[in-house]
């Protein structure tokens, strides 16, 4: 195909229509010293040097001018343009050294313009009627160049005409001043002064200097605007021009004259154009971004400012409201052309995409269709120049990311993976996780390794073991086959492309694959327990592993607090297989249960799946095919060996061999069979005949069920032999040795493909592979908790407030006409419904906590019957409160109570007044008072007996009356304070205390 191509070739005297036309805006930059050291007179870092001293003169010049107009003259008109002329300085000065820092990437793609380099890169067909399209090329191209020709000139002519209109009138006016004697003219803005001298009888050197520069400065100011400027409208157009060859050269992509390998070379063409022309604008966006965000605030600024002053009635004249008006005319045509030439380039890319559907296409053979929408997508990047927010999207990376199978799109890179969001919840400040299951725990390294994490994690014993192997598993499928490269770029236009790329969630997000060192790491972490076990959590929580039913090893937990329970379900498993079976007691009673982890596959019996796979492996060998199951290195697997091997027997096959191929087949057949404690009752039972639990121990000894690592393992090409039946993995078959035997046995209809894990589509697993003729067969083993489980587990529980994923409430999307597939509301109970991300808060309140007294205070209790049955006493001590237990400690005397209690002087500490506090209960005892008052020497007392429940004792002598009833006591003793302490401590003595 490369000796039947041509490449583009530009009109002759095309480099000197470029340099013609980009005149101004070349001589403007040389003048700021950006240009080629040759078109540069003085040395280039000197020249740069004096041409920033201008500008600082010009904007040190403008600043004294408007302090001088604001402070002595109050003329808003100057203080106005003077306002205006700062932040142009100041906005000058930024592109001035913009262009100074890019000075190298300008020139080459200054020199890629002028010598059509990249028109120069498009290929054509020699055999093609080239001459049309390449006549319509070089009109668009000198159309180009006079469009720059003309805006230069007319650019260049305004702001030229502002800077000489501010710098060369007042220097000659000043200038013709001086000569005829006149005194100093205040009346242009840019005559300067010096502001130490108030009389102006002669000029000081600074002043000379000041004003020789600011004459000057004006055109270096002039000389940063158009070349800045200019070179944005150069490149925009250029870049423009590019996109409109594109628009051609699709055209040819449906040529009918052409074949489809012949489009497909144009459709490749018009793919690298495209990525091309786009890093040349990334190229000019970085460039001119920053800058244009700066022009635009400051030209909107000058244009209020001054249209504001052009509207106030002032009498300086009409040749101030003239400069007013011209400065305003080059603020806002600078201001257009930034937005104009930057919503030409955008209408260019708005069109490409109706290039693409004007071409012929539908003349196109459907093997050329399928690979059209590529183009098709590629075409809509939107690129918008006013915003300067490009894609990141490079068009060469898409063509081989983006994958087409059967209608299908497919992305073609290293395998990612959906962490857990981590935005959600910040892991350093995880102190405990709890996992259920080793299906629970493959994202285990993603939280633990990289993100602070410092807590610890509770599995049981299986399932640290088991999810060790499913983890060694998957790293080494996804390092025995590494990608040169990842596909990032079709995430940034995920919204374009078709189902079900545009539906994933947050793809940006996606993560590569740990190692196995941050396998090791984290499985470090992992403390073991067992079922029934108790685990205490910083005091303040109870966690109890409880056994589930569902695997090897797997829990639910019970979480308690005190007086609160709560209950996860996750996993769980009411069926006879061969873990333990689930311990519902423990789960009773809970006030909160939050059940997860149902069955994925509702709609099917897993005993009535296990027969179907049972049967249709059996057609299979029948007909001399043989059959592959995708599946995990544990789990329902050990579930099928056993009943495999069994209708194998019954049907005759007895010499079919079956192989389980993975990189842990060794270790997970060997450490099923040492797990007798968490396997069923009948498993267990044959540990003590004795018995292997499992009968692939049998089978490994009978050469009836042979493992390898990898299918290069050695001695996997001798023991291979068809008909057999073939366990591997991985189930998605996007990597494992499951993709070798797809490719192998697809093309061949006597072979089975047999899908019995949920976690995968089975569609979506071999759509990669279409079109196959391999027999498809979808039987979904799926042992958890179904909803007719859950109802009744539910019902038996009794839990106070449910906590369940929201779309367990509507039947799946697999049977949406099955309205029993939902869990059923619980009269009277509280159901709380979450989605993914969602955080919830339990209903639950702390109400009681539990207090350990200490043994030695126990001692002095010393109890008081205050009623039949009821006895109470006062403590007095200290709470003590560490890892949320809290313990009332005796209150032990202090170092001043013990010196006071030597001394017997001083005030009385607080904590000793605490000790002897006693608190007094029941009724009065009037005999026992009358014989108290007695003995102390009150003989002259008179009781008088009011209501029955009321007494009044009345001291003559002492002017005294204690009124005693039900509810009080009072004592009246005309203010004796005394006398009234002395008969409290007798009224005292007359009750019960504790």
């Amino acid at each position: 195909m490369a000796t039947d191509t041509l490449h583009y070739q530009p009109e002759d005297g095309f480099i000197l229509r470029a340099r013609r036309s980009t005149y101004w805006a070349r001589k403007m930059a040389s003048l700021i010293g950006i240009w080629p050291h040759v078109d540069v007179g003085l040395r280039v870092r000197w020249y740069r040097m004096l041409y920033y001293f201008m500008l600082s003169m010009h904007w040190f010049n403008t600043y004294l001018q408007m302090e001088y107009f604001f402070r002595n003259l109050g003329n808003l008109s100057l203080v106005i343009q003077g306002l205006c002329t700062f932040g142009s300085i100041c906005t000058t000065g930024i592109k001035a050294m913009r262009m100074h820092a890019y000075e190298a990437e300008i020139w080459d793609i200054w020199k890629a313009m002028e010598n059509a380099s990249f028109f120069k890169k498009v290929k054509f067909l020699r055999r093609g009627d080239n001459k049309p399209i390449f006549e319509r090329i070089d009109k668009n191209i000198e159309r180009q160049w006079k469009e720059v020709q003309l805006n230069l000139r007319f650019y260049c002519l305004v702001v030229g005409a502002v800077a000489f209109t501010y710098s060369i009138i007042p220097a000659c006016s000043n200038l013709y001043n001086q000569f005829q004697g006149n005194e100093f003219n205040r009346s242009f803005v840019y005559n300067t002064y010096y502001p130490l001298i108030q009389e102006y009888v002669r000029r000081s050197p600074l002043f000379e200097l000041l004003f020789c520069s600011e004459s000057l400065s004006g055109f270096t100011t002039w000389a940063g605007v158009v070349a800045f400027d200019g070179l944005y409208v150069v490149l925009v157009l250029y870049a423009t021009s590019l996109m409109r060859m594109l628009g051609e050269l699709m055209q040819e992509t449906t040529n009918p004259a052409f074949s489809d390998e012949e489009r497909a070379f144009f459709l490749r063409e018009c793919l690298q154009q495209h990525i091309q022309t786009i890093e040349l604008i990334k190229k000019i966006n970085a460039l001119f971004a920053p800058v244009l965000l700066v022009q635009l605030l400051t030209s909107t600024s000058i244009i209020c400012v001054i249209a504001f002053a052009a509207s106030i009635s002032t009498d300086e004249g009409e040749s101030q409201k003239a400069l007013m008006v011209l400065y305003l005319i080059a603020a806002i045509y600078q201001l257009f052309q930034f937005c104009w030439y930057g919503q030409r380039l955008q209408n260019e890319s708005t069109r490409l995409p109706l290039a693409v559907y004007d071409a012929h296409w539908e003349s196109c053979t459907q093997t050329f269709k399928s690979s059209y929408h590529i183009l098709l997508m590629s075409s809509q990047r939107q690129i918008d120049i006013r915003a300067w927010s490009f894609s990141v999207m490079s068009l060469e990376t898409f063509s081989t990311e983006i994958k087409e199978c059967c209608g299908c799109a497919f992305v073609n890179s290293a395998p990612e993976f959906v962490p857990p969001l981590e935005k959600l919840i910040d892991f350093s400040e995880i102190d405990v996780i709890l996992i259920s299951n080793y299906t629970n725990m493959l994202a285990l390294p993603y939280i633990t390794e990289g993100t602070g994490f410092c807590g610890t994690v509770y599995a049981t014993e299986p399932t640290l073991q088991i999810g060790r192997f499913f983890l060694e598993e998957l790293v080494e499928y996804i390092e025995a086959s590494p990608k040169e490269s990842t596909a990032r770029m079709w995430k940034e236009i995920q919204h374009q492309l078709p189902v079900p790329l545009n539906d994933v969630f947050k793809p940006k997000n996606w993560r590569h694959l740990f190692s196995m060192d941050a396998v090791n790491k984290s499985l470090a972490r992992v403390q073991m327990t067992g079922y029934d076990q108790k685990l205490d959590i910083f005091g303040a929580l109870q966690v109890t592993p409880i056994s589930s039913g569902f695997c090897l090893g797997s829990s639910n937990w019970t979480i308690v607090s005190g007086q609160e329970k709560i209950s996860y379900i996750s996993g769980s498993s009411t069926l006879t297989t061969h873990p333990r079976p689930i311990n519902q007691t423990a789960l009773k009673y809970s006030d909160v249960v939050i059940m997860t982890g149902l069955t994925q596959a509702p709609h099917v019996n897993p005993d009535a799946m296990l027969g179907e796979l049972c049967m249709n492996v059996m057609m299979t060998l029948r007909n001399g095919g043989s059959v592959l199951i995708p599946c995990y290195p544990s789990g329902v697997v050990y579930d099928l060996f056993e009943c495999l091997s069994v209708s194998l027997d019954n049907q005759g096959f007895t010499q079919i061999p079956m192989f389980f191929i993975s990189p842990v087949a060794d270790s997970s057949l060997a450490y099923s069979n040492i797990l007798a404690e968490w396997l069923s009752t009948s498993k267990q039972n044959k540990v003590y005949i004795p018995d292997e639990p499992f009968p692939h121990a049998n089978l490994v000894k009978n050469a009836k069920l042979k493992h390898f690592k990898h299918i290069d393992s050695e001695g996997f090409s001798t023991e291979f032999r068809q008909p057999c039946v073939v366990f591997c993995g991985h189930p998605s078959l996007r990597f494992g040795d499951a993709v070798h035997f797809v490719e192998l046995w697809g093309s061949n209809p006597l072979h089975t493909i047999i899908f019995t894990e949920p976690d995968f589509p089975h569609m979506q697993a071999l759509a990669p592979y279409q079109p196959l003729a391999i027999k498809t067969v979808y039987c979904p083993i799926e042992t958890s908790l179904n909803f007719q489980q859950a109802n009744k587990l539910i019902k038996e529980l009794k839990p106070g407030v449910l906590v369940i994923p929201e779309n367990y409430t509507h039947p799946p999307p697999i049977a949406p006409q099955k309205l029993d597939l939902v869990i059923d509301q619980v009269p009277d109970k509280m159901i709380i419904k979450f989605k993914r991300g969602e955080v919830i808060k339990l209903p639950l309140k702390r109400k009681r906590g539990r207090v350990f007294l200490n043994p030695k205070m126990a001692k002095t209790i010393v109890p008081q019957e205050v009623q039949p049955g009821v006895t109470i006493s006062t403590l007095t001590g200290v709470l003590q409160v560490k890892d949320n237990i809290h313990d009332l400690l005796p209150l032990e005397p202090s170092k001043e109570e013990l010196e006071e209690h030597k001394s017997k002087s001083g005030p009385p500490q607080p904590n000793s007044q605490l000790r002897n506090i006693k608190y007094e209960w029941g009724t009065l005892d009037i005999n026992l008072l009358l014989k108290k008052l007695a003995q102390d020497g009150f003989t002259d007392i008179k009781v008088e007996q009011g209501s029955a429940e009321e007494v009044t004792l009345i001291l003559p002598s002492e002017d005294t009356v204690i009124k005693v009833s039900e509810k009080s006591t009072e004592i009246v003793c005309g203010g004796k304070q005394s006398l009234r302490l002395k008969l409290r401590d007798l009224l005292l003595q007359c009750v019960q205390s504790f």
